[in-house]
């Protein structure tokens, strides 16, 4: 979700880059136009036209960053003319991605003003997203409560970048909207924020939920769930991973989930893999089968050795790990598949003896 809310900043640059006449020749000439310049040609830039004038000016932004005083006129020069009548929909694109570097709180009013405006909002929330202070946060968090469908959604996943626990309240609400995707974005947000309020109401939510659980809700504690994993707290991860996991929730959810107990086991989820091989779950051994290249060669002697106590698809990818490791020595059991009367063993011997 929140990758794809990038795609629009991307295409945008890539169309700046794209619709260049020569990148040399624009390069060279934003070495030679001097910064004045550059921000008087500014207002009137449309895509498709000679980028000199944005390359000084992505100089000319690097360049005030060297101290506060400096940045602080930079963002407020850029912010007077992003609120200027006379700037073109390009200009006032490229300038809200400058503001993201170098935007301060005093840059906020003039960018809150565009969350309502379809053609500006997205790159207006990537600039609030990161500058620092409580009237960015405040700014977003305003947002929720006017704006309503794609605009809405955008704002909370917004919100959720920047982990806003003052937000929880409104996500609480918007998490019951008709509107689908709205409830989901905000279900999403509560599991990105993560602090003890937003957790206790996705819990919550989980612990009264029906097997199988709403989807955007299971996607949300999956969220939460990584989230405790990757920073070491283990056993609240596991036990979101279990609940997930159990027969009954949905394919996609299980699978995660399933995955998710492994990444938690580390180096000791090989005898976990061993025993989803034979499970009669086949999700377990889906997930098991995956990861079936991971095992030492001691290992796979083990699961060789039991080979007809395993499933039948067990026991064809077995087989082609064993092959694609040790060659001419599985030939006779490749060959015995390859003249199988079973037309899945037949393919799968003669798809070994390519590797033999």
């Amino acid at each position: 979700m929140f990758l794809k809310r990038y795609s629009l900043a991307l295409l945008i640059l890539a169309v700046l880059w794209i619709s260049r006449p020569s990148c040399v020749m624009a390069a060279e000439m934003a070495a030679e136009m001097p910064a004045d310049d550059a921000w008087k040609a500014l207002p009137k830039y449309e895509y498709g036209q000679d980028m000199a004038a944005l390359l000084a000016m992505d100089r000319a932004v690097i360049q005030a960053m060297a101290s506060g005083e400096t940045r602080s006129a930079c963002a407020a020069r850029l912010a007077a003319l992003l609120a200027a009548k006379d700037t073109s929909l390009a200009a006032r694109q490229y300038i809200c991605l400058q503001l993201r570097q170098v935007g301060t709180p005093a840059e906020v009013p003039v960018l809150a003003k565009l969350l309502v405006k379809p053609e500006y909002a997205q790159m207006a929330r990537y600039a609030l997203e990161q500058i620092p202070g409580e009237a960015a946060s405040a700014a977003l968090r305003g947002a929720l409560a006017t704006l309503k469908g794609k605009l809405l959604v955008g704002a909370i996943n917004s919100v959720a970048v920047r982990k806003d626990a003052g937000a929880v309240a409104a996500h609480e609400r918007l998490a019951d909207s008709q509107d689908k995707q709205v409830a989901s974005a905000a279900l999403g947000a509560l599991g990105h924020i993560g602090d003890q309020r937003a957790v206790a109401l996705l819990t919550g939510r989980a612990a009264k939920s029906p097997v199988p659980m709403p989807q955007e809700l299971a996607v949300a504690m999956l969220r939460y769930a990584n989230g405790l994993a990757k920073s070491g707290k283990t056993e609240p991860a596991k036990a979101i991973f279990e609940k997930l996991s159990q027969t009954g929730q949905r394919r996609g959810i299980r699978r995660a989930a399933l995955e998710g107990l492994l990444r938690l086991q580390g180096k000791q989820a090989t005898a976990t893999i061993l025993a989803w091989f034979a499970d009669p779950d086949p999700q377990r051994r889906l997930i098991a089968s995956g990861h079936l290249h991971a095992l030492p060669d001691v290992q796979l002697d083990k699961l060789l050795a039991r080979l007809g106590d395993l499933p039948d698809a067990s026991q064809l990818a077995v087989i082609e790990l064993a092959t694609s490791r040790r060659g001419e020595k599985m030939l006779p059991m490749v060959l015995s598949m390859a003249r199988s009367d079973k037309p899945e063993l037949r393919l799968a011997g003669l798809r070994c003896l390519r590797m033999v």
